[in-house]
C-alpha cells in the first residue's frame, strides 16, 4: 500500500470510529527568534494529541523513530506512532514513541 493510500484510508477509519483526525498538518520551526513555515508536515494528527507518521517501505529504518521524536518535540506533543504498511506483517511495522514522560523505574531499583 502506498503511503498516501494508507493515510487516506486510516484517516477515514479513525473518523468512522468517532475520532478527530487532521491530515498533512504543517508544523513551523523556530530558530534564532524567527518562525519558518518550512518545518515539517504531520501525516495525521489524531485527537490533537497523537502524531501518526505513515511509511510504506520493505524494512523499518532507524531514522523513522528519530524523525518522529523530533516532530513530537517541535509540535510540543508527547505521543506518536510510526506505521509502516510495507512489511509483510503489520505488527512488525508499528513503533510507539513517547516524548517527555518520566521513565518508569528499572526493575533493579528497590530490589535490594
Amino acid at each position: 500500500m502506498e503511503p498516501n493510500e494508507a493515510e487516506v484510508t486510516l484517516a477515514h477509519e479513525l473518523i468512522k470510529r468517532g475520532l478527530r483526525v487532521r491530515r498533512q498538518i504543517p508544523v513551523p520551526i523556530e530558530f534564532d527568534g524567527l518562525q519558518f513555515d518550512e518545518g515539517f508536515r504531520m501525516d495525521l494528527l489524531v485527537e490533537e494529541s497523537i502524531i501518526v507518521e505513515i511509511k510504506s517501505v520493505e524494512k523499518n529504518h532507524p531514522i523513522h523513530p528519530k524523525q518522529l521524536r523530533t516532530h513530537l518535540v517541535l509540535a510540543k506533543l508527547q505521543l506518536g506512532l510510526v506505521l509502516n504498511f510495507g512489511l509483510e506483517r503489520m505488527k512488525d511495522g508499528i513503533t510507539r514513541i513517547v516524548n517527555g514522560l518520566p521513565e518508569p523505574p528499572s526493575p533493579m531499583e528497590g530490589a535490594e
